[in-house]
């Protein structure tokens, strides 16, 4: 009965801490003491919770020198910036010719040239003139030199141009030879112009034009489209111009032209001085005053085919008009004449048309000076938009 009383004892005796027994073991050796306290910290969640609170102020720190020195970048990617190539460009003109007003047109022999990296076989293959109504390559030539491609081509090209003729023949012209080259895809192209070597072989035009003010430059014109991609706004363009002042030598021009209505004038006035007391005499003055009209008439439909058709009047034409207008009083000078003769008064009649047609051409001569005047001004500046613009 002691025996098992005791046994039941062993078995439900309090496992404490204070009670149970101690078994003692061997000691470890640093390192792993050392790995055994670092895990212990670690994932103890109080070392944690305390290294965050600790760690708090040094992230703020952190986030605000980062937030004031942050460099100056976009969030998004930048797309990669396409390589720029340098062409140096140069145009010479030859020569101009067949210009003609009525068609609108002229026709221009020049040389283009340029010279750039030696990986463009061809830096002019793209070259583009909007204004050419034909455009005829007449040869080129490629040669290497150095670390560059030298290109040269020679073109011939019937060029559109808006005639300004309200001072014809006084008038003057800026003509213009205007180009582009479009670059590679995925490549920019930046163009310096050889001033040194460009220009213009004339110095005058068949036809009675004076060359002058040759000047060659870059022009951008801003397009008010992005021509539907999203991405970019106005596309802006860069255009070459090789531009020319071309001014009409007028003065022979100017009295073959207008010499028969002057002369008609002149004559209609001239008759006045006949005396119209008998009715042959005055029969024969009306119808030399008609043959006058009728002269004045013919003139001026020969400058009109030189001018071509117009919705204008030019100077030729406000000319002619005080013409109609001397020779038509000049018809009244004669009527009042035999109005004079009918009631007796032949000598008033003498004297008043002398007076009357020499004040008539006096005032003849002083509206056609005063009419050339208003006409003829200095044309304004071209409108270098209008110039490169296709057809424009």
């Amino acid at each position: 009965m002691a025996r098992i009383k005791s046994a039941a004892r062993r078995v439900f005796r309090p496992t404490t801490p204070f009670s149970r027994r101690i078994t003692p073991r061997p000691l470890a050796p640093p390192k792993l003491l050392q790995l055994h306290s670092l895990s212990a910290i670690c994932y103890s969640p109080s070392a944690i919770s305390s290294r965050l609170v600790n760690l708090k102020p040094a992230l703020a720190l952190v986030f605000l020198v980062g937030l004031f020195c942050r460099p100056t970048v976009a969030l998004a990617q930048q797309p990669a910036q396409a390589p720029e190539e340098t062409i140096r460009i140069g145009s010479f003109i030859v020569s101009t010719f067949s210009v003609d007003p009525s068609k609108g047109s002229y026709t221009m022999l020049f040389y283009v040239w340029a010279t750039g990296p030696l990986d463009d076989p061809d830096p002019l293959s793209s070259i583009q003139f909007p204004r050419a109504v034909t455009n005829t390559l007449l040869s080129e030539n490629h040669e290497v030199r150095g670390d560059s491609r030298w290109v040269l081509k020679a073109y011939r090209c019937e060029m559109l141009n808006e005639w300004d003729l309200h001072s014809y023949p006084f008038d003057e012209h800026t003509l213009s030879l205007v180009f582009r080259l479009s670059p590679p895809a995925g490549k920019k192209l930046a163009i310096d112009l050889d001033t040194a070597d460009s220009g213009i072989a004339q110095k005058r035009i068949e036809g009675g034009w004076k060359i002058t003010d040759f000047q060659l430059f870059k022009y951008k014109l801003s397009y008010q489209s992005n021509f539907g991609d999203p991405a970019d706004g106005q596309r802006p363009t860069d255009w070459i111009v090789a531009s020319f002042k071309m001014t009409r030598l007028p003065w022979v021009l100017f009295f073959r032209l207008m010499s028969g209505a002057y002369v008609s004038v002149l004559i209609a006035l001239l008759g006045c001085l006949l005396k119209t007391e008998h009715p042959p005499v005055f029969s024969g003055r009306i119808g030399m005053q008609v043959a006058c009209l009728l002269a004045a008439v013919v003139n001026q439909r020969e400058i009109g085919s030189a001018i071509g058709a117009r919705s204008f009047y030019s100077l030729p034409d406000s000319l002619h008009v005080l013409c109609y207008l001397g020779i038509l009083v000049a018809f009244l000078i004669t009527l009042r004449s035999r109005k004079f003769n009918d009631d007796g008064q032949a000598l008033k009649a003498l004297r008043w048309e002398k007076q009357v047609s020499l004040i008539v051409l006096f005032a003849f001569i002083l509206a056609n000076f005063a009419c050339a005047w208003w006409i003829i001004e200095p044309n304004a500046p071209p409108n270098l938009a209008q110039i490169v613009e296709m057809g424009g």
